[in-house]
């Protein structure tokens, strides 16, 4: 396992509480230790955020979790915007199954013009 995986798993720890960065330098007193964490934020698999005076570190999941946990507002908006996907998801739902049914309809249309056409070519 690299250094950096071991860097991950170690934010990863520490849940939604996280873990502050200067703790987390001590413990990987590492040469490129911000070009390991830069590169994990870069890949979006950590975050970093200020809680109180100190810079934190989260996992990506967590960070939500922390956030939702902390921030009423953020509580209130996330819960929002989960809901507001929920109602596009069923109205999406909908929509494909009348599309279905329309589809049907216009195949039963054409069935029937086709039954038409022939029972006029049989006449002549």
């Amino acid at each position: 396992m690299s250094n950096k995986d071991d860097l991950f798993n170690a934010i990863n720890s520490f849940g939604s509480v996280g873990i502050k960065k200067t703790d987390l330098k001590k413990k990987y007193n590492l040469e490129n230790f911000d070009n390991m964490l830069n590169e994990l934020i870069h890949e979006e698999r950590v975050c970093l955020s200020k809680k109180g005076s100190y810079v934190y570190c989260w996992n990506k999941e967590f960070f939500l979790d922390y956030l939702i946990s902390s921030d009423l507002k953020f509580k209130y908006l996330y819960n929002s915007i989960s809901n507001i996907q929920d109602k596009i998801n069923n109205y999406s739902d909908s929509i494909f199954k009348y599309i279905e049914n329309i589809d049907c309809e216009l195949v039963q249309i054409k069935n029937s013009f086709n039954r038409i056409e022939n029972k006029v070519n049989d006449l002549n």
